[in-house]
C-alpha cells in the first residue's frame, strides 16, 4: 500500500489551510525571531507595513512545502 493511498481521501485545500494557520501561529508566537528575519529583508523598519501579508505568505509557503513533501513520499 502506497502512502498516498492513505491520503486519498484528504482534502488538500483544507489541509493547506490548517497547516498555514498553524505555521502562522508559530511565527507570531516567536515574534522576536520573526522581527529579526523581517528586518533583514526590509531595513529601516519598512517591514512593519508588510508584516501581516508577509507572515501570511510565509505561512502558506510552509504549508505548500509540507504538502508537496507528503505527496512526494506517497509516490
Amino acid at each position: 500500500m502506497k502512502i498516498l493511498d492513505a491520503y486519498s481521501d484528504v482534502i488538500w485545500e483544507q489541509r493547506r489551510y490548517e497547516i498555514a494557520k498553524s505555521a502562522m501561529q508559530g511565527m507570531i508566537a516567536n515574534s522576536h525571531e520573526l522581527d529579526y528575519r523581517m528586518a533583514e529583508h526590509y531595513p529601516n523598519h519598512g517591514y512593519r507595513k508588510r508584516y501581516p501579508s508577509e507572515v501570511a505568505m510565509l505561512a502558506v509557503a510552509h504549508a505548500d512545502a509540507l504538502i508537496a513533501e507528503l505527496k512526494k513520499k506517497g509516490e
